[in-house]
């Protein structure tokens, strides 16, 4: 039978903590736990009492400039005082990540 391409995948949760670690500098006891799976992967970060959210956009479901857009808005409701979800910057203040899954890029 022949090779079939992958279409999503789930990213390894122990890797995509060490990412979150390089990345945002969390400590060396950040965890990260799947929690979701839909349009995106949602994993719980988790480093002591601090937690965040982390989302994985399947292969191709969103652009990045569709994300920056959604990011935008999301920006927008927090500065006027709703109770939004936001992104938090990583420490070169980028708040969308590039991740080489099996798939292709995904964010």
């Amino acid at each position: 039978m022949a090779s079939i391409p992958v279409a999503y995948s789930a990213l390894s949760q122990p890797h995509l903590a060490q990412f979150v670690r390089e990345q945002y500098g969390f400590s060396a006891q950040t965890r990260c736990s799947l929690l979701k799976s839909g349009i995106a992967h949602t994993y719980l970060i988790t480093d002591g009492t601090q937690q965040a959210v982390l989302r994985v956009y399947f292969y191709q479901w969103r652009s990045k400039e569709a994300i920056r857009e959604e990011l935008r808005l999301i920006n927008l409701l927090k500065e006027e005082g709703l109770a939004v979800s936001y992104a938090l910057p990583d420490l070169k203040g980028q708040c969308i990540q590039e991740i080489e899954a099996p798939e292709g890029l995904r964010y």
